[in-house]
């Protein structure tokens, strides 16, 4: 009892010696929650006496959200949290940088073990305390406001939160002490603390930039930033896993915990590491640069081996590396020598506290550099076989496959209407079975030159749990291979998402909402009765169609579905092209008596103007009456002139392709023409001037006449 009660005496002796970080920890935290909740609710209140809610159970859902939103996780708080830790750190093991008074603590009797303790336990009370009582303080203010029983559902993510800042806290305080122990003054010391707390995140940025400059088939995908010795990204990890458990998004509690322990046994870790550094640590450390020699070797090699790499990618981005680096890589190589050896001797020199130490540990700089010029050539020279990979058929489980020409005319949808990123899309699905032609798509990445490729993102998913990415190109020749991938029934329920019923019946809820048909120059609004009738007929169209139909057949149409989600939000939810050979979908459309060709009727045009874009260094200039059929200007780069003429007009027609459908399959239009049609007056309506009479010229079908007809004069 008497051990124990004097353990509360030197803690509370500590912290006299403590008192402006106390007063500093109570202010931050009471400026933050209390006050800062005040704040929240006095702007919520005023919000909603503009009279912008229609109920009172509007009203109170709304204060919720803004009392939940500042008691929860926000980026704000695990950064005063790490800031508190830090000063805490420093200033109560500051003593250590001073030789009487280290002198004069170790002349005590009092073993070293006891003493961290007491400046441990005193930290954590200075963060705690007052970081639990204005939590409290702002759930008062919060239940004022919003009321007790609304606001105790809350309460369980509340103490998960500070369960969460006390472990940060302690991570943090930990990593910190650790720094101070393995240095001798207060620079150093902040140096260390910042490398300790970001070195593996930016290492890991390194060797995601080594991957994307080096390897053709990288994908952005494949970058994994997840930090396993980061306190503060842990608890950003937790914060997150708990939230979306709470909003029903994910089911698994093992995650969740396993966050926890980890984030747990990481501040345990360090606190053991601080307090083993903190009983070895010499007497003689004070004033030096660092405590412990034998750690000099290796944290300079830790830090000249990134920081050499780093300059390498600094020069690869000014200079590139062309085919393989064969015309820039002695700059580079020259760069990074100098970077290693000058980080080299500036360390050296840190560490000695004399400029004539710069070369004192030749082996060291020759140990780095073995070091980089290993990391170098396994990534320059792909020594890891990363781009010819190709995944073993007992090994793969199924593959997602990603085609970029057609993810990029999507948009895709999360439950409640969230936009969510392709990847993640695709990943929520069930992956490609045909493990062949998976197989068959990667032994022939990387394309040609000769015709547009199709680019491919493929997500293997492994049999042992792991899901490897890889980006490449096909060649848009690979008319079999592509078919397989495109044809699948996983594949097409991944690419479009009308085939999510959960999705569709929450769009067929909405209060505002339209299905357009737009048929390049024009738009026309389908039933709304017929939503279920149009989805089913385009499911059949898309159930027949493969990678031939989208390269090899013109768009003649498209589907827009488009749904206001809230009051301020409206956007498209499906977009799909119409081919010749979707015949459910225009069969219903010429039912309905609104099918329309993309081009207009000759005998309803009233004039075509055309654009051809030139890049010649001679320059012309040139231009006549508007109203003439002439020339409209000439120029150095480009030429532009009207066509009334009827039969010029009915060639031209069959020429043209509206400038809305973008074929990305294949070269169908020419990049050098642009086109506009001017319809007679009788023809307009409402539907045209909803579309675009912007067109373009097929590249086969450029008539001679036109060639002649827009050459400089």
């Amino acid at each position: 009892m008497m051990s124990k009660n004097l353990f509360w005496a030197e803690v509370a002796e500590n912290s006299k010696r403590r008192r402006w970080l106390i007063i500093l920890s109570w202010l931050t935290w009471f400026f933050y929650y209390p006050v800062g909740m005040e704040i929240v609710m006095s702007r919520t209140r005023f919000f909603i006496s503009q009279g912008r809610f229609e109920s009172q159970k509007s009203i109170q859902t709304y204060l919720i959200q803004n009392a939940a939103k500042w008691l929860q996780m926000n980026s704000i708080v695990p950064f005063v949290i790490s800031i508190v830790a830090i000063l805490c750190a420093v200033q109560g093991f500051s003593y250590l940088y001073n030789r009487r008074k280290v002198d004069f603590y170790y002349s005590m009797p009092v073993k070293k073990e006891r003493r961290f303790a007491v400046i441990t336990v005193n930290s954590v009370l200075i963060f705690l305390v007052p970081y639990l009582a204005n939590i409290l303080l702002a759930v008062i203010v919060a239940v004022l406001n919003v009321g007790i029983s609304d606001m105790l559902p809350l309460m369980g993510t509340v103490l998960a939160g500070i369960l969460a800042g006390l472990l940060l806290f302690t991570g943090t305080f930990a990593l910190t002490a650790i720094a101070v122990m393995l240095t001798g003054n207060l620079v150093i010391a902040m140096v260390a603390t910042a490398v300790f707390l970001f070195y593996e995140s930016v290492v890991k940025w390194i060797f995601y930039l080594l991957q994307e400059y080096f390897y053709d088939y990288f994908s952005y995908n494949a970058q994994n930033f997840t930090l396993h010795f980061s306190p503060a990204a842990l608890y950003f990890k937790w914060m997150e896993f708990l939230q979306n458990m709470r909003s029903g998004n994910i089911d698994d509690v093992f995650s969740v915990f396993s966050i926890f322990w980890l984030l747990f046994l990481l501040a345990g870790l360090f606190l053991a590491i601080a307090c083993i550094c903190y009983w070895k640590r010499p007497a003689e450390a004070a004033g030096k640069t660092m405590a412990f020699p034998k750690t000099k070797g290796i944290i300079k090699l830790l830090l000249t081996v990134p920081c050499t790499l780093f300059a390498g990618l600094v020069l690869i981005s000014i200079v590139g590396i062309g085919e393989k680096g064969i015309y820039n890589m002695p700059i580079i190589v020259f760069g990074m020598a100098v970077t290693l050896l000058v980080s080299n001797c500036v360390i050296e020199v840190i560490y000695e506290q004399d400029i004539k130490a710069a070369f004192k540990k030749k082996y060291q700089i020759v140990i780095s550099g073995v070091c980089v010029a290993v990391i170098f050539c396994i990534f320059n020279f792909d020594l890891t076989g990363y781009d010819k990979w190709i995944p073993k058929a007992e090994k793969l489980d199924n593959a997602v496959v990603i085609i970029h020409q057609i993810s990029g005319g999507q948009n895709y949808w999360d439950e409640g209407f969230t936009y969510i990123d392709t990847p993640a899309h695709y990943l929520k699905k069930e992956g490609i079975k045909n493990i062949e032609a998976i197989r068959e798509l990667s032994s022939k990445k990387g394309g040609t030159k000769e015709d547009i490729s199709v680019m491919c993102e493929v997500a293997y998913r492994m049999k042992n749990g792991n899901t490897i990415w890889r980006q490449f190109p096909i060649s848009a020749s690979e008319e079999e291979t592509l078919n397989k991938i495109m044809e699948d029934k996983a594949f097409k329920e991944s690419a479009y998402q009308i085939y999510e019923d959960s999705l569709y019946e929450d769009f067929k809820l909405c209060s505002e909402k339209k299905v357009t048909y737009n048929f390049g120059i024009g738009m026309e609004n389908l039933p709304e009765e017929d939503l279920d009738i149009i989805r089913e007929l385009l499911i059949k169209d898309l159930n027949q169609t493969g990678y031939r139909t989208l390269r090899d057949e013109l768009i003649c149409g498209r589907l827009e579905f488009t749904a206001r989600f809230n009051s301020n939000y409206q956007a498209d939810l499906y977009r799909y092209n119409i081919y010749p050979s979707y015949t459910n979908l225009i069969g219903y459309l010429k039912e309905k008596g609104i099918y329309k060709e993309s081009v207009p009727a000759p005998e309803d045009i009233e004039r075509i103007t055309v654009t051809k874009y030139y890049n010649n260094e001679e320059s012309y200039y040139y231009r006549s009456g508007m109203n003439n059929g002439a020339v409209l200007s000439m120029d150095d780069n480009e030429v532009i002139r009207e066509f009334t003429d009827e039969e010029q007009i009915r060639e031209l027609t069959q020429a043209l392709h509206p400038a809305v459908f973008e074929n990305r399959f294949k070269n169908i239009v020419s990049d050098n023409y642009s086109v506009n049609i001017r319809l007679k007056s009788s023809v307009l309506n409402s539907a045209y001037y909803r579309g675009s009479t912007e067109y373009g010229i097929l590249l086969d079908k450029i008539p001679d006449w036109l060639e002649k007809e827009m050459a400089h004069e």
